[in-house]
């Protein structure tokens, strides 16, 4: 699997979840990240340097690995060729090929890809062995992906066998023959994961400081938030608390300065269900345009298992699915939505135990069985 993020990433998306159901279906996983130059290795972390030799073990034959090479895509003068992309992993220490051998992986029965800039170069190692694509975001949208990479992605996308993609809206971008091998495979949720008894589940340290009714996101925190309306939020409701988590990868000064909006930071997705269940409602306030259009967030299943009302900006990907959540037409509405929910005292147990069958219904387990039909019926595996 080629993937972005490393596998021991506190951040939890879609390929991690394929991932471990893979391997709880007896197959064997090896999970590549993004590469790095060594002189990244040896300033980062230790979690970085202990694998920087060898794979580490997720459980029995499945492993996961950082590659270290000379030669990185980056986006970058220089690093960010095509010459780079297609051969990235071909300078790595020790050689990638090596490393796969040790691991009894030096012939895979399948590459499963996802929108990692070492896709492409893992492609070119194995070039007989069968491929999967998945697409998760209109990566076109983002300013960080360089034109080689963009042009790359479709000749994946050719090859590949089956491309899996999380919303219909990046179906209707792709042409006629490669839509022909898609299939609909939206994010899921592992109910277990999330769902709590709030008597249960101990508040957070950082909930003790922060009285009052809690709207909170959890995820990136992005260029894809409306931060006008998050702000005027806090200020039409002062006494609501507005809790993010996860890394804050876009400026956010015209936030820091409101007492009543609060960035906790990273924190693990095992500790999610934590700040979830003592939560009010969830939030989805992104902006609405071609990004946000095909987003077809985790966060939502997330909210619906911990069986939160949520507020979500009306955005295509997410009427698509119907979920029992409330969609709001613009940011008057998006406030009227919330004092809503806040002003409803008696909450419906009925309302929350649908919330949380919604969820039920849309697990990970039910979309693994999507790939493990897809893959069967091309003779995949």
């Amino acid at each position: 699997m080629a993937e972005a993020l490393p596998y021991a990433a506190k951040i939890r998306v879609g390929s991690h979840h394929i991932a471990n159901l893979f391997i709880k279906n007896n197959h064997s996983v090896f999970w590549l990240s993004h590469s790095r130059h060594p002189i990244d290795t040896l300033r980062h972390s230790h979690h970085c340097k202990k694998n920087l030799l060898r794979p580490s073990l997720i459980e029995d034959t499945s492993f996961h690995y950082h590659p270290t090479t000379v030669l990185p895509f980056r986006n970058h003068f220089l690093l960010n060729t095509d010459f780079v992309l297609k051969n990235t992993l071909k300078f790595c220490i020790p050689a990638l090929k090596t490393t796969f051998a040790r691991s009894c992986f030096s012939s895979p029965d399948l590459l499963w890809l996802s929108q990692s800039p070492i896709a492409n170069a893992l492609s070119i190692l194995f070039p007989e062995t069968p491929s999967v694509y998945r697409i998760s975001d209109r990566v076109r949208e983002f300013d960080y992906y360089p034109k080689s990479y963009l042009n790359a992605e479709l000749g994946l996308l050719k090859k590949a066998k089956t491309i899996f993609l999380t919303s219909r809206e990046i179906y209707k971008d792709l042409p006629e023959d490669l839509q022909q091998k898609s299939i609909l495979l939206p994010n899921g949720v592992h109910v277990e994961d999330f769902k709590a008894n709030k008597d249960s589940i101990p508040l957070p340290p950082e909930f003790e400081n922060i009285p009052g009714p809690k709207a909170i996101y959890t995820g990136t925190i992005g260029k894809w938030l409306d931060l006008e309306l998050i702000a005027k939020l806090a200020q039409e409701i002062p006494n609501l608390q507005i809790i993010f988590i996860g890394p804050i990868e876009t400026d956010i000064q015209c936030l820091i300065h409101l007492k009543n909006v609060h960035f906790l930071g990273f924190k693990h997705y095992r500790e999610l269900k934590q700040y979830l269940v003592h939560s009010t409602f969830g939030i989805i306030p992104f902006l609405e345009n071609r990004l946000t259009s095909a987003i077809n967030p985790v966060k939502l299943l997330e909210y619906l298992a911990s069986g939160l009302p949520v507020i979500a900006t009306k955005l295509a990907a997410l009427c698509e699915i119907n979920a029992p959540i409330l969609i709001a037409e613009n940011q008057e509405d998006f406030l009227q939505r919330i004092k809503e929910v806040l002003n409803d005292t008696h909450p419906s147990q009925t309302a929350k135990e649908k919330r949380i069958n919604f969820a039920q219904n849309n697990s990970w387990n039910q979309r693994f069985e999507i790939v493990l039909h897809a893959i069967k019926e091309n003779n995949l595996i």
